[in-house]
């Protein structure tokens, strides 16, 4: 069985080719804007993901985001572990829009089933 360790939102999440290893740059802890709609130009989410001895090598998933309960879009993403027991789901965002504030949620999907969700607030602070 798949199984999301963790996930988060960054502005950029980069992969060194070298070495394998990730950088992730401006963390997002939650999303702030002072008025809506708002667009958020880039938004990058990161999924890292474990696999049971005998899951296959590839796997096809998709993340699906949500505002609230809204889907604001679904993309397939095929999962590839190369031999190894756990891989990263690296998916790049240009240009979301958010209509409202309350949750925006990423979630992880095999079919049906949620491997694991990203729950990110989306606020909007007072105008000074």
């Amino acid at each position: 069985m798949l199984n999301v360790y963790f996930a988060i939102a960054a502005n950029r999440v980069i992969v060194d080719s070298i070495t394998n290893q990730v950088s992730i740059i401006d963390l997002f802890e939650q999303l702030k804007t002072s008025a809506f709609p708002v667009l958020v130009p880039k938004l990058t989410l990161l999924f890292y993901v474990s696999r049971d001895k005998g899951d296959p090598d590839t796997k096809d998933l998709a993340v699906v985001c949500k505002l609230n309960e809204a889907e604001i879009f679904k993309v397939d993403v095929k999962v590839d572990f190369k031999g190894e027991d756990s891989t990263r789901v690296v998916l790049g965002v240009d240009g979301l829009t958010l209509k409202e504030h309350g949750v925006l949620r990423a979630f992880l999907m095999d079919q049906d089933q949620s491997l694991g969700v990203l729950d990110l607030a989306v606020v909007q602070h007072a105008k000074a």
